[in-house]
Protein backbone atom coordinates (compact mmCIF):
# COMPACT_ATOMS: atom_id res chain seq x y z
CA UNK A 1 0.00 0.00 0.00
CA UNK A 2 1.03 3.78 -1.41
CA UNK A 3 -0.43 6.67 0.64
CA UNK A 4 0.40 10.01 -0.38
CA UNK A 5 -0.41 12.75 2.71
CA UNK A 6 -3.75 14.29 0.68
CA UNK A 7 -2.88 17.98 0.48
CA UNK A 8 -5.11 19.30 -2.47
CA UNK A 9 -6.57 17.27 -4.69
CA UNK A 10 -3.49 17.04 -6.96
CA UNK A 11 -0.08 16.50 -6.89
CA UNK A 12 2.40 18.88 -5.14
CA UNK A 13 5.92 18.29 -5.01
CA UNK A 14 6.42 21.05 -2.24
CA UNK A 15 4.04 19.30 -0.22
CA UNK A 16 5.86 17.43 2.84
CA UNK A 17 5.56 14.08 2.10
CA UNK A 18 5.25 14.03 -1.76
CA UNK A 19 7.88 11.46 -2.54
CA UNK A 20 8.19 9.20 -5.47
CA UNK A 21 8.29 5.47 -5.86
CA UNK A 22 11.17 3.62 -8.37
CA UNK A 23 9.85 0.36 -9.57
CA UNK A 24 12.94 -1.73 -10.73
CA UNK A 25 13.31 -4.87 -12.80
CA UNK A 26 12.03 -7.58 -11.18
CA UNK A 27 9.55 -7.39 -9.03
CA UNK A 28 6.98 -9.86 -7.95
CA UNK A 29 3.43 -9.35 -5.75
CA UNK A 30 2.03 -12.60 -4.93
CA UNK A 31 -1.49 -13.05 -2.86
CA UNK A 32 -3.33 -15.83 -1.68
CA UNK A 33 -5.78 -16.42 -4.28
CA UNK A 34 -4.84 -20.00 -5.58
CA UNK A 35 -7.92 -20.34 -7.22
CA UNK A 36 -7.73 -16.78 -9.21
CA UNK A 37 -4.09 -17.96 -11.00
CA UNK A 38 -5.40 -16.18 -13.99
CA UNK A 39 -6.79 -12.89 -14.96
CA UNK A 40 -9.97 -14.03 -16.82
CA UNK A 41 -10.99 -15.88 -13.12
CA UNK A 42 -12.39 -12.56 -11.16
CA UNK A 43 -12.80 -12.69 -7.53
CA UNK A 44 -15.65 -11.85 -6.06
CA UNK A 45 -14.55 -9.36 -3.80
CA UNK A 46 -12.14 -6.77 -5.62
CA UNK A 47 -10.86 -4.97 -2.45
CA UNK A 48 -10.05 -8.20 -0.36
CA UNK A 49 -6.83 -8.64 -1.65
CA UNK A 50 -4.98 -5.69 -3.61
CA UNK A 51 -1.46 -6.56 -4.83
CA UNK A 52 -0.77 -2.49 -5.62
CA UNK A 53 -2.75 0.21 -3.76
CA UNK A 54 -2.15 3.79 -4.41
CA UNK A 55 -3.47 6.11 -2.23
CA UNK A 56 -3.50 9.93 -2.19
CA UNK A 57 -2.55 12.73 -4.56
CA UNK A 58 1.40 13.20 -3.57
CA UNK A 59 2.92 10.24 -4.89
CA UNK A 60 4.71 9.74 -7.86
CA UNK A 61 5.94 6.47 -9.86
CA UNK A 62 9.36 7.07 -11.22
CA UNK A 63 9.36 6.84 -15.39
CA UNK A 64 5.49 6.39 -14.94
CA UNK A 65 6.54 2.58 -15.70
CA UNK A 66 5.98 -0.37 -13.38
CA UNK A 67 8.69 -2.16 -15.45
CA UNK A 68 8.65 -6.13 -15.58
CA UNK A 69 7.00 -6.22 -12.44
CA UNK A 70 4.86 -9.69 -11.93
CA UNK A 71 1.31 -10.17 -9.94
CA UNK A 72 0.73 -13.66 -9.12
CA UNK A 73 -2.72 -15.16 -7.43
CA UNK A 74 -4.12 -11.71 -6.22
CA UNK A 75 -7.13 -12.46 -4.68
CA UNK A 76 -8.74 -9.10 -5.85
CA UNK A 77 -7.60 -6.33 -7.74
CA UNK A 78 -4.19 -6.23 -9.12
CA UNK A 79 -4.12 -2.49 -8.84
CA UNK A 80 -6.38 0.11 -7.02
CA UNK A 81 -5.42 4.18 -7.42
CA UNK A 82 -7.88 5.91 -5.25
CA UNK A 83 -8.18 9.28 -3.57
CA UNK A 84 -6.32 11.19 -6.18
CA UNK A 85 -3.06 9.31 -7.04
CA UNK A 86 -1.30 10.06 -9.79
CA UNK A 87 -3.79 12.58 -11.16
CA UNK A 88 -3.56 15.93 -12.26
CA UNK A 89 -7.57 17.58 -13.47
CA UNK A 90 -7.80 16.73 -17.50
CA UNK A 91 -4.45 14.41 -17.20
CA UNK A 92 -4.66 11.29 -15.34
CA UNK A 93 -0.64 10.30 -15.54
CA UNK A 94 -0.69 7.17 -17.79
CA UNK A 95 1.74 4.25 -16.01
CA UNK A 96 3.31 2.13 -18.78
CA UNK A 97 2.23 -1.79 -18.02
CA UNK A 98 2.43 -3.32 -21.14
CA UNK A 99 5.72 -5.63 -19.73
CA UNK A 100 3.99 -6.00 -16.83
CA UNK A 101 3.16 -9.96 -16.32
CA UNK A 102 -0.52 -10.87 -15.15
CA UNK A 103 -0.54 -14.05 -13.64
CA UNK A 104 2.10 -15.13 -16.51
CA UNK A 105 0.31 -13.16 -19.35
CA UNK A 106 2.48 -10.08 -20.30
CA UNK A 107 0.45 -7.80 -23.09
CA UNK A 108 3.23 -6.66 -24.77
CA UNK A 109 4.71 -10.13 -26.09
CA UNK A 110 1.10 -11.01 -27.59
CA UNK A 111 0.60 -10.57 -31.06
CA UNK A 112 -2.32 -8.57 -32.31
CA UNK A 113 -5.81 -10.46 -32.08
CA UNK A 114 -8.96 -10.49 -30.52
CA UNK A 115 -7.81 -12.51 -27.89
CA UNK A 116 -5.62 -10.06 -27.20
CA UNK A 117 -8.22 -7.54 -26.49
CA UNK A 118 -10.16 -10.15 -24.80
CA UNK A 119 -6.93 -10.50 -22.49
CA UNK A 120 -7.05 -6.52 -22.20
CA UNK A 121 -10.23 -6.54 -20.93
CA UNK A 122 -10.07 -9.12 -18.59
CA UNK A 123 -7.06 -7.14 -16.65
CA UNK A 124 -8.87 -4.16 -16.53
CA UNK A 125 -11.25 -5.79 -14.89
CA UNK A 126 -9.50 -5.95 -12.12
CA UNK A 127 -7.84 -2.86 -12.37
CA UNK A 128 -9.23 0.38 -10.47
CA UNK A 129 -8.03 3.32 -12.54
CA UNK A 130 -8.78 6.10 -14.61
CA UNK A 131 -11.29 5.03 -17.35
CA UNK A 132 -13.51 3.70 -14.39
CA UNK A 133 -14.05 7.31 -13.21
CA UNK A 134 -17.81 9.01 -13.19
CA UNK A 135 -19.25 6.96 -9.77
CA UNK A 136 -18.93 10.95 -8.68
CA UNK A 137 -18.10 14.96 -9.11
CA UNK A 138 -14.55 15.85 -10.01
CA UNK A 139 -12.47 16.30 -6.59
CA UNK A 140 -14.87 13.99 -5.01
CA UNK A 141 -14.79 10.90 -7.07
CA UNK A 142 -12.41 8.58 -5.47
CA UNK A 143 -11.16 7.26 -8.63
CA UNK A 144 -9.89 10.30 -10.19
CA UNK A 145 -6.39 9.10 -10.41
CA UNK A 146 -4.16 7.93 -12.90
CA UNK A 147 -4.26 5.42 -15.71
CA UNK A 148 -2.66 2.12 -16.38
CA UNK A 149 -1.76 1.34 -19.93
CA UNK A 150 -1.85 -2.34 -20.82
CA UNK A 151 -1.15 -1.72 -24.28
CA UNK A 152 -3.57 -0.52 -27.69
CA UNK A 153 -6.60 -2.14 -28.77
CA UNK A 154 -6.31 -3.51 -32.03
CA UNK A 155 -9.22 -3.94 -34.54
CA UNK A 156 -9.65 -6.57 -37.54
CA UNK A 157 -9.75 -4.81 -40.95
CA UNK A 158 -11.01 -6.70 -43.62
CA UNK A 159 -7.51 -8.14 -45.48
CA UNK A 160 -7.55 -9.21 -41.94
CA UNK A 161 -4.95 -7.07 -40.35
CA UNK A 162 -5.37 -4.61 -37.05
CA UNK A 163 -5.41 -1.33 -36.42
CA UNK A 164 -4.15 -0.27 -33.18
CA UNK A 165 -6.53 2.04 -31.60
CA UNK A 166 -4.39 3.68 -28.67
CA UNK A 167 -6.93 2.87 -25.61
CA UNK A 168 -7.14 0.39 -23.32
CA UNK A 169 -9.71 -0.45 -20.56
CA UNK A 170 -13.81 -2.15 -21.24
CA UNK A 171 -14.97 1.37 -22.73
CA UNK A 172 -12.91 0.84 -26.16
CA UNK A 173 -15.18 -2.37 -26.90
CA UNK A 174 -18.81 -0.38 -26.03
CA UNK A 175 -17.89 2.40 -27.68
CA UNK A 176 -16.97 3.25 -31.88
CA UNK A 177 -12.85 3.03 -31.20
CA UNK A 178 -12.92 5.13 -35.02
CA UNK A 179 -14.30 8.43 -33.22
CA UNK A 180 -11.07 8.81 -31.49
CA UNK A 181 -9.62 9.62 -35.38
CA UNK A 182 -10.05 12.89 -37.44
CA UNK A 183 -12.80 13.05 -39.95
CA UNK A 184 -9.77 12.82 -42.45
CA UNK A 185 -8.31 9.82 -41.56
CA UNK A 186 -11.32 7.55 -40.72
CA UNK A 187 -11.98 8.59 -44.72
CA UNK A 188 -8.96 7.39 -45.61
CA UNK A 189 -9.38 4.31 -43.60
CA UNK A 190 -12.26 3.75 -44.90
CA UNK A 191 -11.17 4.21 -48.46
CA UNK A 192 -8.02 2.10 -48.20
CA UNK A 193 -10.52 -0.88 -46.66
CA UNK A 194 -12.86 -0.50 -49.44
CA UNK A 195 -9.79 -1.12 -51.54
CA UNK A 196 -8.86 -4.17 -50.00
CA UNK A 197 -12.20 -5.35 -50.06
CA UNK A 198 -11.94 -5.15 -53.86
CA UNK A 199 -8.30 -6.51 -54.51
CA UNK A 200 -9.11 -9.71 -52.17
CA UNK A 201 -12.60 -10.32 -54.43
CA UNK A 202 -10.37 -10.02 -57.64
CA UNK A 203 -8.32 -12.37 -56.84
Amino acid sequence: MITGIPIGNQPNPAAMGYFTVTFGSGNVIAGTGAGVGSPFLTPPNPGFEVGLFFSGPNSNIAGNTLSNMAFSQINGNYVTFVNHALYVPGLPTVIDAQNVSWDGFVVGNITPSLARNALIAAIEARITDFDDHGAGPQFADPTFVGQIFLGGIFVPRLNGSFDRIVVDGPFAFSANPFALKSVAQRRRDERAGAAEHRAGRGR
